[in-house]
């Protein structure tokens, strides 16, 4: 399957843009705590350089440094400069330990998105929609999730990935391991396996079992940065399909080019 190099895992992109905004904020607002002008200016300008966009930021709720970092605010909003594209948040918030962005630990203490969207070609062809986003951790019978609910295109999107919880300075935080079972449902589409965040080819989802419909396949490895560009599109155009969907299913079982 092709690549294209501007469409990544937009979860994942997510999480790592607002960790280049923090780390930016730090340095242009030289470590000062608080939700006044100077800040929200300062955080509009790290969002504004981490996604090459104009951006806004209507109300800054909460910027601490210490003893954990943590960003909220509301009615954010980011206009792509190349592509004049639009990207919008009405709420979120993250939080890390400081200590652990310090010593580039992969670790997270809080993230909450409400509300999200975004344009076509963004995050992949269609425009991508999260009504929430968050670390699901009320289930004492079962691992932390990365949870998420939203639409893709005219599609409606669920989904969660299994996260390991430590506690570190009486604060519980929240990390992916090398696999993390995942679920995801794209409109009657259904994907499992074991999310990989980390390797030298990108992130993958492996041993990968895709139900459309009553039909069911097996593929040995997805690359999270087709999903959007490809599988997705494919899924949804034949899933209504039979014949279009036993051979997406013997495309999809063939192992991936790296």
């Amino acid at each position: 399957m092709s690549k294209r190099p501007q469409v990544g895992n937009w979860i994942l992109r997510l999480l790592v843009t607002i960790v280049v905004i923090m780390g930016g904020g730090m340095l242009l607002l030289g470590l000062v705590s608080g939700v006044g002008e100077p800040q929200r200016h300062g955080l509009e300008q790290a969002l504004a350089r981490a996604l090459d966009a104009k951006a806004t930021i209507g109300t800054l709720k909460e910027f601490n440094i210490a003893p954990q970092f943590s960003v909220a605010a509301e009615n954010i909003t980011a206009q792509t400069n190349k592509a004049n594209k639009q990207i919008s948040l009405g709420y979120g918030r993250i939080a890390f330990g400081l200590l652990d962005i310090l010593t580039s630990k992969r670790t997270i203490e809080d993230i909450e998105l409400r509300d999200l969207k975004s344009d076509g070609e963004i995050w992949g062809p269609h425009p991508v929609t999260l009504s929430l986003l968050k670390i699901d951790d009320s289930d004492l019978a079962r691992k932390p999730r990365l949870t998420f609910s939203g639409t893709y295109g005219t599609e409606t999107m669920t989904g969660w990935i299994e996260m390991e919880k430590e506690i570190n300075w009486s604060r519980p935080s929240f990390h992916f391991t090398e696999q993390n079972n995942m679920e995801m449902h794209l409109g009657n589409i259904t994907i499992t396996g074991n999310f990989k965040p980390y390797g030298g080819h990108g992130q993958k989802i492996e041993d990968a079992k895709i139900i459309i419909g009553k039909t069911e396949c097996s593929a040995k490895t997805l690359a999270i940065q087709d999903l959007t560009t490809e599988i997705f599109l494919q899924l949804i155009d034949s899933k209504a399909k039979e014949t279009d969907t036993k051979s997406l299913c013997d495309k999809l079982s063939e192992a991936p080019k790296e």
